[in-house]
């Protein structure tokens, strides 16, 4: 779930939220889906499968429900806690959800944007351009990427020197 609340392009999702129907050997099933997310680029269903599983404990083929949730106009993915916890970018999910209930306002938003389009590249740069006090600039600067009004670079453990940009155009998940 950080991930999702974490990125832009992420507008809504529900866990265990829908039902697909199949058959499998000649037998309908159903299958109860982790996350429905709804992204920019589509709706997708998505999985976790815990790899420390053994693989007759898997969910069930991924074919199958690629098929399934593709009649109901539903991407489906299915990812691996290896994916999901790949590092640095959980922990940086994790410490950006640590800022979600942060206070915003529109001029500390407009602050933020202006200095971002003045070339405001990095979270120190927004932080220092803004005049803010380093909590006060976290919390305007996370709080908004988690609104999905700026992409942060999650490729290396968040810091000052952590590039930041608004975010513009769609985004597949």
């Amino acid at each position: 779930m950080y991930l999702l609340q974490a990125d832009p392009s992420v507008i809504r999702f529900q866990s265990r939220a829908h039902v697909a129907h199949y058959v499998l050997n000649g037998k309908p099933t159903s299958h109860v889906v982790a996350f429905i997310v709804q992204a920019e680029a589509a709706t997708y269903a998505v999985d976790i499968i815990d790899t420390r599983q053994r693989p007759k404990a898997r969910y069930c083929d991924i074919d199958l429900l690629t098929t399934a949730y593709g009649q109901l106009g539903i991407d489906y993915r299915c990812l691996d806690d290896r994916f999901v916890h790949l590092e640095p970018r959980f922990k940086n999910a994790v410490e950006l959800n640590r800022w979600k209930s942060a206070a915003l306002n529109l001029a500390s938003e407009l602050s933020v944007i202006e200095a971002i389009s003045n070339g405001a590249d990095t979270v120190g740069k927004v932080i220092q351009a803004i005049g803010a006090t380093e909590v006060a600039g976290l919390a305007h600067v996370y709080g908004l990427a988690l609104k999905g009004k700026l992409r942060l670079s999650m490729g290396q453990p968040l810091s000052a020197n952590t590039s930041v940009c608004l975010v513009t155009g769609k985004k597949a998940l």
